[in-house]
């Protein structure tokens, strides 16, 4: 019987430290959390001529830039494009290198 209660004795510490860990866990990212703050920037919070602003409406340039570009695929339908040849070679089954299970004790 004694050993009974030594082994109930160690998973209740096990049990006890466990959630000691998770609770040192939860305070600590709640405090980091809270010290570090959103990283979504209101709006209403930027000034008209800050850094933020001006790098905000380069990248929209860019994308209404990008936005106006045209893809011309007619080259696909061209008939020197549908000329070309594919060269593939099919690739035969693949051969098995190693063991099967390389922690398996060997024979």
């Amino acid at each position: 019987m004694p050993r009974v209660k030594s082994g109930i004795k160690q998973i209740l510490i096990l049990l006890v430290l466990i959630a000691v860990i998770f609770g040192i866990g939860y305070v600590w990212y709640g405090f980091v959390k809270s010290r570090t703050g959103s990283a979504v920037v209101p709006s209403s919070s930027l000034k008209e001529g800050s850094q933020a602003v001006k790098e905000g409406q380069k990248f929209l340039a860019a994308i209404r830039l990008l936005n106006t570009v045209q893809l011309d695929t007619s080259i696909f339908s061209n008939p020197s494009f549908q000329s070309l040849i594919n060269f593939y070679e099919e690739i035969g089954e693949p051969e098995i290198v190693g063991r099967i299970n390389p922690f398996a004790p060997l024979r």
